[in-house]
């Protein structure tokens, strides 16, 4: 390699280093109780169950997240059964003044239902919420969610699940 080009690759470097730099990126990481409503054509009474929530901002006030929950519900016409809600939303967060913030999201859903009920259903899934930061890297995050499903397990017609999910994130790299 030349001097020159050498010279040309390191002002490269360094021209695409500062923004990168500018741009720090967070992730977060938490974990949640969920309170989940079933679709009325399912039977079951309400349930709780926990799960994990791991999220990427990849721009500004903007992120990605997956989810996971696991939930035993009871009193169904198919007998107990285990759910287990996944979803992976784009979130949007209102830029925060002080310490709350608010955020909508959307994205996929994938029910897996096991024991009484089993298989899989696909569909589309929203997130509103609010962030409390206690500190700038721990936040507790209230999640209102509803999930509408279009071929259910269950062979009703359209199915939505409803949630309530109370947790607690931990933001790294801010």
């Amino acid at each position: 390699m030349s001097h020159r080009s050498s010279r040309y690759s390191v002002c490269l470097a360094l021209a695409l280093a500062a923004p990168a730099a500018a741009q720090q990126r967070t992730f977060e990481l938490g974990a949640f109780a969920k309170l989940a409503l079933f679709d009325g054509s399912l039977g079951y009474d309400p349930a709780i169950g926990g799960g994990v929530r791991a999220g990427y901002y990849f721009a500004r006030n903007w992120m990605i997240e997956v989810d996971g929950a696991w939930v035993s519900a009871s009193g169904g016409a198919f007998g107990d059964a285990r759910y287990a809600p996944f979803h992976v939303r784009v979130i949007r967060t209102k830029p925060q003044t002080g310490p709350a913030s608010l955020y909508l999201g959307a994205g996929y859903t994938h029910n897996e239902w096991s024991d009484g009920l089993s298989g899989g259903e696909d569909g589309v899934g929203a997130l509103a919420g609010f962030r409390y930061h206690f500190s700038d890297q721990w936040a507790l995050r209230v999640d209102g969610t509803a999930d509408f499903l279009p071929d259910p397990v269950d062979g009703a017609g359209d199915n939505w699940d409803w949630g309530v999910q109370l947790g607690v994130s931990a933001l790294l790299g801010r």
